[in-house]
């Protein structure tokens, strides 16, 4: 009877003993106290918007295009904004990013990522698209959640192995339609120009990097704000007249020979002084916008520079050829891209 007894007991401290383990190890798994798990928010805007930039792949498919289109006013920019990337473009000569039949599942913030939820078929684009297909969902969310990062799942699993591109998920910035290699993080900066596309519809952002100036070689009573929108404005001025990158299907608009003779910025409005050849773009209201539009919105995206004063040979125009205005600043007056 004894035996039984210790048997017995034996079992029920061996017992005991296997739940104070499971509860020592349940307790290990559990976060801190003060490590509280991120919970899903909705992504919304301080302010009902009434437009968003989309982008669309060019006719070719060799480029990212923004296209600024009208939405009903909503604070859910992001999800509005997916939902016209999947529903693809309505305006002729873009081209869709990702497979008609995806749908969007969710969107939703979780701490400070932004997670993207598609159906099945995103994973049935074709490795040839794949790179430009998630740099779309990415220049068309992240600017509406500054600070966040991004990740792409497919039926709430984190797509991974797409082609080798979402080994570095969560991505946290975007550089569009970059013309060279871009650099390690070497305290490089990114500038942005501006260049038609194909059909001299819609104007193509071009990505560059440039030295991290924080411009403390300043001279005189220039500060540090004006001289780094200075170089950067000129690093621009030379790619706008250095033409299309070779072997890209950008539209040249600006004749050869073109050079830049003086830049001066004074409150906010950049003063370039153009070679007569600024002129020789061959006629055509639709070519002289165009010109006009690449100069505009490739400086007016530095930040300082609010307007640009164009002059040739150091004189102001009240017009150029075809009638577009040039006797005062033009600052951009939508988005770029904008359909109306």
């Amino acid at each position: 009877m004894k035996k039984i007894l210790y048997i017995i007991l034996f079992f029920i401290l061996f017992a005991v003993l296997i739940k104070f383990l499971v509860s020592c190890e349940d307790r290990a798994n559990q976060p801190a106290q003060d490590e509280v798990a991120p919970q899903r928010t909705v992504l919304l805007e301080d302010t009902d918007m009434t437009s968003v930039t989309v982008y669309f792949a060019s006719e070719d498919k060799r480029y990212l295009v923004p296209v600024n289109v009208n939405i009903n006013a909503t604070k859910e920019v992001a999800k509005v904004a997916l939902e016209k990337l999947l529903a693809g473009p309505t305006a002729p000569g873009l081209s869709p990013v990702l497979p008609q039949e995806t749908k969007l599942l969710d969107v939703y913030g979780l701490g400070q990522t932004v997670v993207v939820d598609f159906t099945d078929e995103f994973t049935s684009i074709p490795e040839e698209d794949a790179a430009l297909a998630i740099d779309a969902v990415l220049a068309t969310v992240l600017p509406l959640a500054d600070e966040y990062t991004l990740t792409i799942m497919v039926r709430d699993y984190v797509l991974d192995d797409f082609y080798g591109l979402t080994e570095d998920m969560p991505f946290g910035e975007i550089y569009v339609n970059p013309v060279e290699d871009i650099p390690a993080d070497d305290g490089s900066r990114a500038a942005v120009y501006y260049l038609p596309e194909q059909n001299g519809m819609y104007l193509t952002p071009l990505t560059f990097f440039l030295p991290n100036d924080s411009g403390a070689e300043a001279a005189g009573d220039q500060d540090a704000a004006v001289y780094a929108a200075l170089q950067t404005a000129r690093a621009v001025a030379d790619k706008l007249t250095a033409g299309p990158p070779k072997g890209s299907s950008l539209l040249s608009v600006f004749s050869p020979g073109l050079r830049v003779l003086d830049m001066d910025l004074n409150e906010g409005i950049l003063y370039v002084d153009f070679s007569k050849e600024i002129l020789d773009y061959g006629g055509g209201a639709s070519l002289e916008n165009m010109l006009v539009d690449s100069i505009v919105y490739s400086f007016c995206a530095i930040d300082g520079i609010d307007a640009v004063q164009i002059l040739v040979e150091g004189e102001t125009m009240d017009y150029f050829p075809e009638g577009r205005e040039a006797g005062a600043p033009i600052a951009p007056q939508h988005p770029v891209n904008s359909i109306i």
